[in-house]
């Protein structure tokens, strides 16, 4: 091992990189750790200097690489794990392009649905639970909505499937839905309709549930998943929480006592999943005994994670993939680079926009076609 005397060489040796690069000063960091042979636990003890770990900290934060956390030993402890990537041989930049290709839909085997038979047609049980002990001060036990745009291009047969930036900050830039922005301002609102029947957008949201019977996959009965749904079913949640009715009591769904089972219904209607015939039963606690329900409220999952930073690309990167798809002028180096990072990984997420389209994908842009704001970005 090359043995840097100092932490002042060390720290001057990691700024002139930067500076000659170009980079970040994580990336420098760890260049400079695998050029000599440097493990984690031998920067930190001697090496990273007070200054550095400010900036190190400040980078970190500024691109989303940690979450807010009160305490800054923790923060430290936290931007170290990231150093970490010290122990392969793979440079950095190696490591970052691996995690910037990696689809922001990869497979989360957290999340459970329904598996309709060739007709369309599924009928499970599921019942409604909060979020977590970590998350249960969020003002609403679902997650939501969030958005994303799923489609693919008939002319090009390419797939674009990305999380709306829009989901995090509804005043952020998405190239799809200013693409769609473009086709309402320049055309008469049908005629706007019909040119953005693919690119529009689709709102989701995500609550726990126990699932209670799972006709294909009975192995699923009994255990605890998220689940995905979208406005049919948020509405019929909304009018317990607040019936259109006033014979209708009001309650809870997600409470395990005074909540209800959830019958899951699906059918085929127009060439698409419909979720009407779905309801709530007369409410009912999850079990008679105690130990049980604790059982299943231990097994929670957290929902927070689904819309992390890391799980929305920039706007540049979605344009790109955007063009790409559209059959914009995109180089050839580039659409090889994309076409690359489009992988088995996405399988389910292809043949789930293929298969199980939904009439809910219309929602967003009624909503949209309701309101008089003009600043409103049609998803």
């Amino acid at each position: 091992m090359i043995n840097l005397k100092t932490a002042e060489t060390f720290q001057h040796e990691v700024r002139q990189y930067m500076c000659e690069n170009d980079c970040l000063i994580l990336e420098a960091i760890v260049a400079y750790a695998n050029k000599y042979g440097l493990d984690e636990d031998y920067i930190k003890k001697n090496l990273l200097t007070a200054g550095l770990k400010e900036q190190l900290k400040e980078e970190c934060e500024s691109k989303n690489l940690i979450k807010k956390v009160k305490n800054q030993n923790s923060k430290f402890k936290i931007i170290m794990s990231y150093l970490e990537k010290l122990k392969s041989k793979k440079s950095y930049v190696e490591v970052y392009m691996e995690n910037k290709n990696k689809p922001s839909y990869e497979k989360d085997e957290r999340l459970w649905k329904p598996v309709p038979d060739k007709l369309g047609n599924s009928y499970s049980i599921i019942r409604f639970l909060p979020r977590n002990v970590e998350e249960f001060d969020e003002v609403n036990s679902f997650l939501g909505p969030v958005y994303s745009h799923s489609f693919q291009n008939p002319s090009t047969e390419k797939w674009f499937i990305e999380n709306c930036p829009r989901s995090l900050d509804k005043n952020a830039k998405c190239p799809v839905c200013e693409y769609n922005w473009a086709m309402f301002k320049n055309y008469d609102k049908e005629t706007a309709k019909e040119k953005t029947n693919l690119t529009r957008g689709k709102a989701s949201y995500y609550a726990n549930i126990l699932v209670l019977k799972d006709a294909t996959n009975p192995d699923n009965n009994g255990k605890v998943f998220i689940y995905k749904f979208g406005k049919t079913i948020m509405d019929k949640i909304a009018n317990c929480l607040a019936p259109q009715y006033e014979e209708d009591p009001a309650f809870d769904p997600f409470h395990p006592i005074e909540g209800a089972n959830f019958i899951l219904k699906t059918k085929k209607k127009g060439g698409y999943l419909n979720f009407d015939d779905s309801k709530f039963e007369s409410q009912t606690p999850i079990s008679k005994d105690n130990k049980k329900i604790e059982g299943v409220l231990e097994t929670l999952h957290g929902l927070n994670s689904i819309i992390a930073p890391s799980n929305f690309k920039s706007y540049d990167a979605i344009k790109t993939r955007f063009e790409l798809v559209m059959n914009s002028s995109v180089s050839p180096e580039t659409q090889k680079h994309f076409e690359s990072s489009i992988n088995d990984d996405i399988e389910d997420e292809i043949l789930s926009a293929s298969n199980g389209k939904t009439d809910e994908d219309d929602d967003i842009l009624n909503a949209f076609l309701d309101k008089d704001d003009s600043n409103e970005l049609p998803f």
